[in-house]
């Protein structure tokens, strides 16, 4: 019996098709990022203040640095994802990020915390974890593509409402720098091992992308209702980024990256200015992640039925509602409650947001095209943690701030409604491998 049993994992095993592996393996990485850097560090930041005796301005000029680097990092790290494949770029950055944490924890000095976070910590989280991964999903994955984005993107959430509990109580009892240490060797301990789960695509396996078959994939590309790209629809960064398609998603994903990061960094200190209690806001944050747990797999499964550009529109747009609810709140916990749940589903359009870009553009140079994108869309929100708290720092209130960025949520909006679908690149042919046009169209 014990052996029919075994057997009989085993070939419920095989049935499963490899990238889902893949994904869960990313969505783990995921959960580590958001549980100790992403959700995690937001217990730091009042902490990090009173420590190193520094103001809220000063404290959030890590995370505009760090999103400064970001930006010149992401074509770089993207060319080397697609021509290394993204197993050594998760093992670069499991190692970094566990260094970096380690790091932080024996800092007293805010020059210091500045280089760490911003050159070692950053650069891993940025280099190894959703870029590789995100990149892998879109190889292995077109039809399901939006699913199994969300599947990777809901680690972040799944991260936020397990291990940020576990982090703000050492924060509170321990303080920061222990907690920092504990989520180093975390890190080393659990993001390097699954590196081993990552093959590079599923024809190195002698797969089709979603484990279909020749005929089905045929079939299913021509019965396919979303627009999505069919077999062999690749474009290289030149040829994408001479289509209006590219500038309009780079600004609105960049637009959105305002709103969000302005908010995000502050989101604790936003609360106790609205009258929470500091030990309370956990669980606020509880409650959002739960939120992206959930929305972002449902928004990725509406995109695969769906209009993803469509999804993360009505997404962005929830996000301006949840703004004006902020502004109006009058501190009760309901309120909040909403407001956390607007912007948490806002947030939850990122997969979808990213399976965009393999949709409009395929899969031949998706991390560098991510990494690009990425580049262009991130100088705006550099400054905008900075100017929330330099907003705070002189009148005492975020409202100025909350105003601006619900400005930037409704541009984000419109580009994404209204994101074209480009036209084919040059010398493309139906069916054609993207590996035969290689040199037809231009490098990288």
């Amino acid at each position: 019996m014990a052996d029919f049993s075994l057997l009989w994992l085993l070939e419920q095993r095989k049935k499963v098709f490899y990238g889902w592996w893949i994904a869960i393996a990313g969505g783990i990485q995921d959960a580590l990022k958001g549980g100790t850097f992403n959700e995690g560090f937001l217990f730091y930041f009042l902490p990090i203040t009173r420590d190193l005796e520094i103001s809220r301005a000063a404290a959030s000029l890590p995370f505009s640095l760090a999103k400064l680097e970001g930006a010149f990092e992401g074509p770089i790290v993207g060319y080397l994802i697609d021509r290394f494949g993204p197993r050594s770029m998760v093992v670069a950055g499991g190692l970094l990020s566990g260094l970096g944490f380690v790091l932080l924890s024996f800092t007293h000095s805010y020059i210091v915390f500045l280089l760490v976070f911003v050159f070692i910590l950053s650069v891993g989280f940025k280099a190894g974890y959703n870029h590789a991964m995100v990149a892998s999903i879109n190889t292995w994955f077109s039809r399901r593509r939006g699913l199994a984005m969300s599947v990777v993107a809901t680690g972040s959430a799944v991260g936020g409402l397990v291990i940020t509990p576990v982090i703000a109580f050492i924060v509170f009892t321990l303080g920061w720098r222990s907690a920092a240490l504990i989520s180093g060797l975390a890190i080393w301990l659990i993001v390097i091992p699954l590196a081993l789960v990552v093959k590079r695509s599923p024809e190195s396996m002698g797969l089709l992308p979603d484990g279909e078959t020749p005929r089905r994939n045929l079939a299913t590309a021509r019965g396919r209702r979303v627009t999505q790209p069919a077999s062999g629809l690749d474009y290289t960064v030149r040829q994408a980024a001479r289509t209006p398609a590219f500038w309009l998603y780079a600004m609105a994903h960049s637009f959105r990256k305002v709103a969000h990061g302005g908010i995000s960094v502050h989101l604790v200190p936003v609360l106790v200015w609205k009258g929470i209690e500091e030990e309370n806001t956990t669980i606020f944050i509880v409650f959002m992640m739960v939120t992206i747990m959930v929305m972002r797999l449902f928004l990725g499964w509406m995109g695969d039925l769906w209009s993803r550009q469509k999804v993360a529109g009505l997404g962005v747009f929830l996000g301006i509602v949840g703004m004006a609810v902020l502004f109006f709140s009058s501190g009760r916990w309901w309120e909040l409650a909403l407001f956390v749940f607007l912007f948490g589903t806002a947030d939850s359009i990122n997969a979808t947001a990213n399976a965009m870009v393999g949709d409009l553009f395929g899969r031949r140079s998706f991390a560098t095209l991510r990494g690009w994108m990425g580049l262009i869309s991130s100088f705006l929100p550099i400054a905008a943690p900075v100017f929330t708290g330099r907003i705070f720092d002189q009148t005492g209130s975020y409202d100025l701030a909350i105003a601006v960025f619900s400005g930037a949520y409704v541009v984000s909006a419109v580009f994404y409604w209204t994101v074209p679908k480009p036209k084919p690149p040059p010398g493309w042919v139906p069916g054609q491998p993207a590996e035969e046009r290689a040199g037809a169209g231009g490098g990288h």
